[in-house]
């Protein structure tokens, strides 16, 4: 899974695939040493991966990999990166679905569990999704889903960027645009 998934993506689909085999062999004895801990970890890791090639693509398999994914993580305590990660690939999944709602909510629960984390990158990240999905809601967002990631960051640059984000869904190509201020890292 180490070639540029974009680029490569069917090597990358193989590579995942091949882990996951490897990390089943692995994670399969219940002993509770630390080896088979971390095969669990990685399994889970391969499998959130593949699922997010599988969404890129638009191929329905994600689904059931992604039910997959919650087994595995009923029986392993994942990283919390980990955990955030599958968060956001059932909020993609629910987004394609066209379950706004269901996508909002799992948005929001990667994105606490970025901030538990504090990998603030992620958590951007997070947040411009939510602006997306916040966009296709038929709701305004409510007042606690509203969060500051970092006050004491200023910019030089006002009203920046207005990215174009294309989603595949079933075979269709759609565009949103939002409008996002990017802040950089200098303290006030």
């Amino acid at each position: 899974g180490r070639h540029v998934e974009s680029r490569y993506v069917d090597r990358a689909i193989a590579d995942y695939t091949a882990s996951i085999e490897h990390y089943q062999s692995v994670a399969g004895a219940d002993d509770g040493t630390e080896r088979t801990h971390s095969a669990r970890v990685g399994l889970l890791t391969s499998l959130v991966r593949l699922a997010y090639l599988y969404l890129r693509r638009g191929d329905p398999r994600c689904k059931a990999l992604l039910e997959r994914v919650n087994e595995v993580r009923a029986s392993c305590d994942a990283p919390l990166d980990l955990q955030a990660m599958i968060e956001s690939a059932w909020g993609e999944q629910r987004q394609r679905e066209r379950d706004t709602s269901a996508a909002i909510e799992a948005r929001l629960r990667a994105l606490l569990l970025y901030e538990r984390s504090g990998n603030r990158q992620q958590m951007l990240r997070a947040q411009a999704s939510l602006v997306a999905l916040y966009g296709d809601a038929k709701d305004a967002p409510k007042e606690e889903d509203l969060r500051v990631v970092q006050e004491n960051l200023v910019t030089k640059v006002e009203n920046i960027v207005v990215p174009l984000l294309t989603r595949q869904n079933k075979g269709e190509d759609q565009f949103k645009q939002v409008h996002v201020e990017i802040v950089d890292s200098i303290p006030a």
